[in-house]
Formats: C-alpha cells, sequence, structure tokens
C-alpha cells in the first residue's frame, strides 16, 4: 500500500461530537489483549466509525442506561485512543481503545461485587461485533515528536495505560506515514502492568 498522508492535520481536530449529538458507531472486534493468566481482563477494542483525531487524543463513550443514583442517561467516559489517526485499518474509518475491565474484588473474600463494576469497561468488554456504541470527540492534546528528527524517545506509562502509545508507536514504525519518513530516532515505551 501506498504512503498514509490524507489524514495529515496542520493542528490538532477540534472535537467534531458532543454527548448532545454522538457519533452512531459500530463495534467491529472485542478481543482479549492480556494472556490467560494475567490478572483483571484487557480488551483491545476496535469501533467502526469516522472521527477526526490524532495520536494522544480521547473519545468519550456514552454507555447506554439510567444512573440510578441520578435518574438521569449515564455520562460518557472518556478513553485514550490507541490507534493512530488511520485507524486499526489504514483507511481511517475506526478508532480503537484498550480498556481494562473495572470490578471490585471484596478483599477478604475474594468475590467480585457486581454494584461496583464499571459501567462502561463491562460495557464495552461485553460489546460484540455488530453492537452500536454512541461516542464523542475527539479531545485533548495530541502527542508530538521533537523537532529534531533524530531525538530519541522515552515513553513512560506506568498505570496509567498504554493504549496513547499504542498509537504513536504504530505511526512511527508500522505505518508508511510522513511521520515514519522523517523520523530517525530510537523509542523506547516502559509500561507497568500488574503480576499478581
Amino acid at each position: 500500500s501506498g504512503e498514509l498522508t490524507f489524514l495529515e492535520y496542520a493542528k490538532t481536530p477540534s472535537p467534531k461530537f458532543k454527548s448532545t449529538e454522538p457519533l452512531a458507531a459500530r463495534i467491529s472486534s472485542v478481543k482479549r489483549a492480556i494472556g490467560p493468566d494475567a490478572p483483571g481482563e484487557i480488551c483491545h477494542i476496535v469501533i467502526d466509525g469516522r472521527i477526526p483525531y490524532v495520536e494522544g487524543q480521547s473519545i468519550g463513550v456514552l454507555p447506554p442506561g439510567t444512573d440510578a443514583k441520578t435518574g438521569k442517561p449515564y455520562q460518557q467516559r472518556l478513553y485514550s485512543i490507541a490507534s493512530s489517526r488511520y485507524g486499526d485499518d489504514g483507511a481511517g474509518t475506526s478508532v480503537s481503545l484498550c480498556v481494562r475491565r473495572a470490578v471490585f474484588a471484596d478483599p477478604e473474600t475474594g468475590a467480585e461485587d457486581p454494584a461496583k463494576k464499571g459501567v462502561c469497561s463491562n460495557y464495552l468488554c461485553d460489546s460484540k461485533p455488530g453492537d452500536d456504541v454512541a461516542i464523542t470527540g475527539a479531545v485533548g492534546k495530541g502527542m508530538l515528536l521533537p523537532d529534531d528528527d533524530g531525538a530519541d524517545i522515552i515513553m513512560v506509562g506506568t498505570g496509567t495505560g498504554v493504549a496513547p502509545f499504542r498509537g504513536f508507536v504504530r505511526r512511527l514504525f508500522e505505518e508508511r506515514t510522513p511521520a515514519a519518513a522523517r523520523y530517525a530516532g530510537r523509542a523506547w515505551l516502559f509500561f507497568g502492568g500488574p503480576t499478581t
């Protein structure tokens, strides 16, 4: 395939979709992103839908349902984008997320308390290809390359998640983008994850 240039923005895109007028998107795939013996669950979720964004930004997801405490629809939850601006499909028609399923286990019994599970993370991790999902954004600042194309980059994600770094690394090393063509430095990514 040719060089990816059709989504090179002069500046970080402003949010196009708001919680009052979200993008009606669709789940393309949901896959467990960590090994079977790792604690917890992290899912790589690909969502079909055109939304302008750059690496380092976040999207909002509006989970269906009503908040029992307020009687109002659930508020959006923000997730860091895990794909480059070209999406996992390379066509700019998808956005991906790395979502850790939020559950609470009683420290004494080890039993999960379903009343304290994360509404949106469980909604996303339980979703299936073809399911509808309402998204907003994109919001936040983008990740920038140094002015020196030969500068080395050190990225650290300790407990904050690897999602934005995944998109950034894909843009630099996996995709044929202008950024990848110019960048001549080395990059290190350090990130932490629970092992027990």
